[in-house]
C-alpha cells in the first residue's frame, strides 16, 4: 500500500503558488501574444510535475505486476499542452487486469482512487477515466468525443506497452470517413448556435466561429489523415503556405492570450469574452481609449480580425479537406469562361490555371470577383484559387490603385446585373476590399457598441449593400414594395452601392463620421472618373444618410414647415430617391429587432410629402388624408361599420391620420364603434394583436383623457414585464385618448389567445378602476447598457402653438418610460401627443407637452433636472 508523502513532493500550497507566479508573469509583460505561449507551457510542465509525483507516490509504490498494468495518458487539451489558467485536466488510465486475482485488481483499484484524490487535494481540477483496452474501444466508438480527445493523448507514466497496443487497436478501428463526416455535423452545428458568424457582440473565444475550436479541428483532421501533427508540419507538407502559417499563429496566439485573461480575470473557465470583462481585458493588453474608441473596442477589433482569419483559414481547411478525401475517380471537367482565359469553372468552384497568375498579371485581383459575379452557378473559390489571391494581394500598392485601369474594372465590378453583394463579400474576406479602399480596412472588425447595431463596421456596411441590391429583385418585392419600386425609379443602384460602402467608413475616428465619410467619398468619386453629378449626389448622401431617419422618427410629419425643412436639404427627386433608399437599406441592416413597420411607415410618409412638395403639390396632407380614409374604409366590413367609422373620425385631426396607416386606422375604427352598446360613447376600448411574431403585441387603448392617463399605462406594463418598445400617444381635441402600443413580451410568454384575452381584461379594469400610481422603480442596466451607456440628453422646447415639446434620448431599461410618466404626473404636466421609439437598447422618445407652469424657467429647469436623474446610469 502507498506510504505517507515524501517531503520533497508538490503539496497544495506549493502548486498553487506556482501557478499565481506564472498568472503574475503572464500578466505582469507587456506582450500577452507572445507570452501566452510560455504560459501554456509552464503550466503544462507545473501539471505534468504534480500529477507524476502524485503517481509515482501512489501507484509507483505498487508491486511490479501492479504497475506494469497500467498507463496514464493527457488527453483533450492537456494532451497538446493547450492548458490555460482554469483549464480543466484531462487523463485517462489505461487498465490491464484480466491476468490479475480480485485482490490485486481491488489493490489498484484502490490506488488509483489515492492518486484522484491527491490531485484533488493539491487543487488539481481533474477530469479522468479508468478504461480496458477493449472498453476505450467501445466507447471511441460511440462517442465522438472521446474519439476526438484520444486522438490528442499524450503519454505520461505507466507501461508504454500498454499505450502502444491500445493505440494500435485505436487506429485499426479508425474510420477517417465516419470521423470526418461528424465532425463536419458537429461544426455546422456549433456555428450555427453563434448565428454563423465569429462578429457576435459577447462571443465565445474557443466555440464560436473563428474561435480556437476551429483552430482544433483543423488539426484533429490533420492528425486523423497523418497529414501533419502541428501548423509546421502541415506547412511543410504543402497544406499551408508561409503566409497562412504565419496568419494562423498570430490569430491563435491572439486568441489564446484573450482567453487566458479571461480566465484570470473572472477567476473561472471563462471563455466568453462578456461586456463586463472587454474593459479589464483591453487594459491588459495595453489598449486605452482613444479619441472616437473605447478600450474594448480596440480589443475587439483585434479579436474579430484574428477571429475571421481563423474562420476563413478553416473554411479553406476544410474544403481541401474534402477534395482530399474525394474518390480519384471523380470528375473534375475544367470549364473555360468566356473573355477570361486564367479562370476556369470546375464542380460549380471558380479556379486559376495557373498559381501565379496574380503576380504575373495583377490587373486579375479585380477581375476574379467581376467573373464570380458574373458567371451563374458558381458556390465558391477553389482552395487553390483562394491560395493565389492570399499570396498576390499585397500587389494592391497604391501604384495598383492610382491605375486607371484598375479603377475602371472596379467601377465595372460595382455595375454588375448579378452578384454584386457575393462579390463584395468575397472582397472583404480575402482583404482584397480593404487593401484597394484603404478607408474600409481601418473599420474592418470595429464594433459599434450604440446599443442598436449588433455587427461590426464593416458586416454592418455589406448587408447595406446587401439591402440596396435587393431592392432591385422581384423576388424581395414584397419584403419591401416601396424601395423596389423607387429602385426602379431611380436606375442607377451602383452610385447607391458606392453610398452604402461609404457611409459608415469614418466610424471610429472621432469626429462627424457622417462629414469625414463625405470627404473620403468625394475622393474616391474624383479618383474614379464620376462625373460632376453623380460625385455630388454620393456625397450628399453619405452626408446626410441619418437626416431623413432623424426627421422621420422626431419631427412631426402633420407639420408642413417639417416637411418643407426636410426638402429645402434635400433640393431634388433624384437625391431624395437615392436617400430614401440608402435610409431603408441602412437601418434595415442594423440589427433584425430595429426595423419594424411603423419605422418603415414614417419613411414612406416622409418620402412622399416631400415628393409632393418637391413637385409643388401643397396640399399633400389634405391629398394624404383623404386617399388613407378612403383606404381604411374599405378595409371595414360592411356599410354600417363605414358609417359609424366616418362619424368617429370628424373627432380627429389631421395629425392622427398623418401617424397611422390606413390598416391600423381601420383596426383602430373597427373595435371603438363595435363596443357594446349599453357603454358611453367615451368607455375605455381595449383591442390587442399579434405584431410580427407570438412574441409582440400591439394594443390598442380608446378612452376619455385624464392627467394620469400615460402614467397609468406605463405602470400597466412595467408591472407585466412588458416591454414597451414603440407607442404612438394621440389626444383629440374633444379630450380623448387613442393611444396605441407596440410591446414585446418577456421570452417566457406567448402571445396566444387566453394571454391576450387575460391581458385586455386586466387593462380594461385598471382603466375604470384607476388604481393609484405605485413610486416608479428603475430595473436593472443589462452588461452592454452598463458597459457603452448613452449620454442621456433633453430638451424643451416652446411652440407657437403654446405647446412643448420634449425630446429625451437615453440608454433604455426597464421601468424608465414609466419614471418619465411618473415624473409629467407629479409635476401636472399634461401630456397631449408622445411618440416612444426604442432602438435596440436606446430610448428616443418625443412628447408634446401641455402646461402653463413650463412658462416658468424654474420648474422647466426642474423638469429636465428630475428626468435627467432618472435617464442617467449610476
Amino acid at each position: 500500500m502507498p506510504t505517507a508523502a515524501p517531503s520533497h513532493a508538490l503539496d497544495r500550497t506549493r502548486y498553487q503558488a506556482g501557478r499565481s507566479m506564472l498568472f503574475s508573469q503572464f500578466t505582469a509583460n507587456n506582450s500577452p501574444t507572445r507570452a501566452v505561449r510560455r504560459l501554456m507551457r509552464e503550466l503544462t510542465h507545473l501539471t505534468d510535475l504534480c500529477v507524476l509525483e502524485a503517481w509515482a507516490h501512489c501507484i509507483g509504490t505498487l508491486p511490479d505486476n501492479l504497475r506494469h498494468s497500467s498507463s496514464l495518458i493527457a488527453i483533450g487539451g492537456y494532451g497538446r499542452a493547450e492548458l490555460l489558467p482554469n483549464s480543466d485536466i484531462d487523463l485517462l488510465v489505461l487498465i490491464k487486469t484480466d491476468h490479475l486475482p480480485a485482490e490485486s485488481k481491488a489493490q489498484l483499484s484502490l490506488a488509483i482512487e489515492q492518486w484522484v484524490s491527491m490531485l484533488w487535494d493539491m487543487g488539481v481540477t481533474l477530469s479522468h477515466s479508468v478504461r480496458t483496452i477493449d472498453e476505450c474501444i467501445a466507447d471511441a466508438l460511440e462517442d465522438l468525443s472521446i474519439q476526438t480527445s484520444i486522438l490528442e493523448g499524450r503519454y505520461l507514466a505507466g507501461d508504454k506497452k500498454i499505450h502502444q497496443t491500445f493505440y494500435a487497436a485505436f487506429n485499426r478501428h479508425f474510420d477517417l470517413l465516419t470521423f470526418w463526416r461528424e465532425k463536419m455535423a458537429e461544426m455546422r452545428q456549433r456555428h450555427s448556435k453563434f448565428d454563423d458568424t465569429p462578429y457576435s457582440l459577447e462571443p465565445n473565444c474557443k466555440e464560436s466561429p473563428g474561435g480556437l475550436r476551429d483552430l482544433h479541428l483543423m488539426l484533429w483532421l490533420a492528425k486523423a489523415a497523418n497529414i501533419g501533427q502541428t501548423w509546421q508540419e502541415l506547412h511543410h507538407n504543402n497544406w499551408l503556405t508561409a503566409s497562412q502559417l504565419r496568419l494562423i499563429q498570430r490569430s491563435e496566439n491572439q486568441l489564446l492570450a484573450i482567453r487566458a485573461h479571461l480566465h484570470i480575470l473572472s477567476k473561472r473557465m471563462e471563455n466568453r469574452v462578456l461586456f463586463d470583462l472587454q474593459t479589464p481585458l483591453a487594459h491588459a493588453f495595453g489598449l486605452f481609449e482613444t479619441d472616437g474608441k473605447r478600450a474594448g473596442e480596440h480589443l475587439m477589433q483585434r479579436y474579430y480580425l484574428a477571429a475571421r482569419a481563423i474562420y476563413q483559414q478553416c473554411a479553406l481547411f476544410v474544403q481541401k479537406f474534402e477534395l482530399f478525401l474525394s474518390p480519384p475517380s471523380a470528375p473534375h471537367i475544367a470549364h473555360k469562361i468566356k473573355g477570361f482565359p486564367d479562370f476556369v469553372e470546375v464542380d460549380h468552384v471558380l479556379d486559376v490555371v495557373r498559381n501565379d497568375a496574380f503576380i504575373r498579371k495583377p490587373h486579375l485581383l479585380i477581375d476574379v470577383f467581376y467573373v464570380y459575379g458574373q458567371v451563374t452557378g458558381l458556390t465558391g473559390f477553389s482552395p487553390k484559387l483562394w491560395d493565389a489571391i492570399l499570396q498576390a494581394r499585397n500587389l494592391i500598392t497604391p501604384e495598383f490603385r492610382r491605375t486607371p485601369e484598375n479603377r475602371s474594372k472596379f467601377i465595372r465590378l460595382l455595375k454588375l446585373d448579378n452578384g454584386i453583394t457575393h462579390a463584395i463579400r468575397l472582397m472583404n474576406q480575402t482583404g482584397v476590399l480593404g487593401r484597394y479602399i484603404p478607408a474600409f480596412r481601418r473599420i474592418i472588425g470595429q464594433m459599434q457598441h450604440d446599443l442598436f447595431h449588433i455587427y461590426t463596421v464593416d458586416q454592418h456596411i455589406l448587408t447595406v449593400v446587401r439591402n440596396l441590391r435587393r431592392f432591385t429583385l422581384q423576388e424581395h418585392m414584397q419584403s419591401h414594395f416601396l424601395a423596389n419600386q423607387v429602385m426602379a425609379e431611380f436606375g442607377q443602384p451602383w452610385l447607391l452601392y458606392i453610398a452604402g460602402l461609404f457611409h459608415d467608413i469614418a466610424k471610429g475616428r472621432g469626429g462627424d463620421h457622417s462629414d469625414l465619410g463625405a470627404i473620403e467619398v468625394a475622393r474616391f468619386a474624383k479618383q474614379h472618373a464620376l462625373t460632376k453629378k453623380q460625385t455630388t449626389l454620393v456625397v450628399f448622401l453619405v452626408k446626410h444618410h441619418l437626416t431623413m431617419s432623424t426627421f422621420a422618427q422626431k419631427e412631426d410629419l402633420s407639420d408642413m414647415e417639417t416637411i418643407q425643412r426636410f426638402a429645402s436639404t434635400v433640393k431634388s427627386v433624384e437625391n431624395l430617391q437615392a436617400l430614401y433608399l440608402l435610409t431603408v437599406a441602412d437601418i434595415r441592416g442594423t440589427s433584425p429587432k430595429v426595423w419594424n413597420a411603423w419605422k418603415d411607415k414614417l419613411l414612406a410618409d416622409l418620402y412622399q410629402l416631400t415628393l409632393r412638395e418637391l413637385s409643388g403639390q401643397t396640399q399633400a396632407p389634405v391629398s394624404m388624408l383623404k386617399e388613407r380614409t378612403m383606404d381604411a374604409l374599405e378595409l371595414l366590413p360592411n356599410a354600417e361599420i363605414q358609417a359609424q367609422a366616418q362619424a368617429l373620425w370628424n373627432d380627429f385631426d389631421t395629425e392622427y391620420f398623418m401617424r397611422h396607416d390606413a390598416t391600423t386606422i381601420a383596426w383602430h375604427a373597427e373595435h371603438i364603434v363595435q363596443r357594446p352598446k349599453h357603454t358611453g360613447k367615451t368607455s375605455a376600448v381595449v383591442a390587442t394583436k399579434p405584431f410580427n411574431n407570438d412574441h409582440s403585441l400591439h394594443v390598442m387603448v380608446y378612452t376619455a383623457d385624464v392627467p394620469d392617463l400615460f402614467a397609468r399605462l406605463c405602470s400597466f406594463f412595467q408591472q407585466r414585464y412588458l416591454s414597451i418598445f414603440d407607442a404612438q400617444i394621440y389626444t383629440s381635441g374633444q379630450g380623448i385618448a387613442l393611444d396605441t402600443f407596440q410591446v414585446l413580451l418577456p421570452e417566457s410568454h406567448q402571445a396566444d389567445a387566453l394571454f391576450v384575452q387575460r391581458l385586455n381584461q386586466e387593462l380594461r379594469e385598471t382603466l375604470t378602476t384607476a388604481p393609484a400610481l405605485r413610486a416608479p422603480n428603475l430595473g436593472r442596466l443589462t452588461a452592454r447598457s452598463r458597459n457603452f451607456p448613452i449620454v442621456p440628453r433633453v430638451s424643451l422646447t416652446p411652440t407657437d402653438k403654446g405647446e412643448y415639446v420634449l425630446k429625451l434620448a437615453a440608454t433604455d431599461r426597464h421601468g424608465v418610460l414609466y419614471s418619465i410618466a411618473y415624473i409629467l404626473k407629479q409635476m401636472n404636466i399634461r401630456l397631449r401627443s408622445a411618440r416612444i421609439v426604442t432602438l435596440g437598447e436606446r430610448l428616443e422618445d418625443v412628447f408634446i407637452l401641455s402646461s402653463d407652469q413650463l412658462n416658468d424657467p424654474s420648474a422647466a429647469a426642474q423638469l429636465e433636472a428630475e428626468l435627467m436623474r432618472v435617464c442617467t446610469i449610476s
